[in-house]
């Protein structure tokens, strides 16, 4: 009886020990399981943060390249704009200087023609002839404006 009572507590303990085994595998499975999902889970927030930072790099990249493009058209505008005033401005000086010209073509005139009548007036004073010689003289000032 002792010895049925052996062999049970034997096959009991045998059977408590392969129950206390299988839990413990059982926990230890659990834990990888859980683990490898941790894991898991770790390796796809990484990931998203790299696509979230992917993406931001992108478009500070696109905004830049934009704000890039935009000064090169600003700055090929600024030259176009320097060019057409610089052209202006020597248009303008061109202008100037043939309108400087012509006033002093037209002094060196008009100081030759205050001069032909001053000559005039001194022969209409000394001549005798009277209306004749005025005649002339309004016929070469016509002339001379002509």
């Amino acid at each position: 009886r002792q010895r049925q009572m052996c062999i049970r507590d034997r096959s009991t303990g045998e059977k408590e020990r392969k129950l206390k085994l299988k839990e413990e595998k059982e926990e230890e499975e659990r834990r990888i399981r859980e683990k490898k999902e941790q894991e898991l889970l770790e390796s796809q927030r990484q990931e998203l943060e790299k696509m979230k930072q992917d993406k931001q790099e992108k478009k500070l990249q696109k905004n830049k390249l934009k704000e890039e493009q935009e000064q090169k058209f600003l700055q090929h505008m600024r030259k176009q704009q320097e060019e057409i005033f610089r052209k202006e401005e020597e248009r303008m000086v061109a202008l100037q200087t043939q309108i400087d010209e012509a006033v002093k073509q037209l002094s060196e005139q008009s100081k030759q023609i205050h001069k032909k009548l001053d000559k005039l007036k001194i022969k209409n004073e000394t001549s005798q002839s009277g209306e004749g010689f005025e005649i002339r003289e309004k016929q070469t000032i016509d002339k001379e404006k002509e």
